[in-house]
């Protein structure tokens, strides 16, 4: 399901089209990676292209769906407050007691991290080419909110569960395709 909801957002900020997103991210909003990564996707697309205000607008009305969507199941299924700040909550900082950030650092010793690059087949090795051959590419830029994410994910989420980067997959195939094809 996330594959498929990245995937149709990522076509729908391509095209233009901030409605069929905006109901997007509504579906996808269970899963608040999604919502933070089309949104941020959105932003980054549009940064050099469309006015600040309303850039700044647009992405915080794709990041307010979730909380906006949550509550209102929660409230329409006349669920107790305590099973809404428990849905509604934050994503544990800790692990087991430790610090998540912690575990994932250590997660890189002993040439783990190859765990991490394999998640698409080795195709980042690719990467720094196919954005050499579009540096000035739209879908390039949006390649900016993965060190972000990244880092998001270091602090609240397990870095070596391989689900964390199903969000990117789209993007990536896409710009290694439009990269990759044309000629240097």
């Amino acid at each position: 399901m996330t594959l498929c909801v990245t995937s149709l957002g990522l076509y729908l900020v391509i095209a233009n089209k901030f409605l069929p997103l905006l109901i997007t991210v509504a579906i996808g909003s269970w899963n608040r990676e999604t919502t933070i990564v089309l949104a941020s996707w959105y932003f980054f697309y549009y940064l050099n292209t469309e006015k600040a205000p309303q850039l700044v607008a647009k992405t915080l009305l794709l990041v307010a769906i979730t909380p906006i969507v949550k509550y209102i199941v929660i409230w329409s299924h006349n669920l107790q407050s305590e099973s809404l700040n428990l849905q509604m909550g934050l994503v544990s900082l800790y692990d087991t007691g430790q610090l998540r950030l912690l575990l994932n650092i250590a997660f890189f010793d002993n040439y783990r991290l190859l765990a991490v690059f394999g998640v698409f087949g080795f195709l980042w090795m690719f990467l720094p080419l196919a954005i050499q051959r579009q540096p000035n590419s739209p879908l390039v830029q949006c390649l900016w909110s993965f060190p972000i994410y990244f880092l998001g994910m270091m602090v609240v989420g397990n870095i070596h569960e391989i689900r964390i980067f199903l969000e990117f997959i789209p993007l990536v195939t896409l710009v290694l395709i439009t990269g990759l094809a044309r000629r240097a």
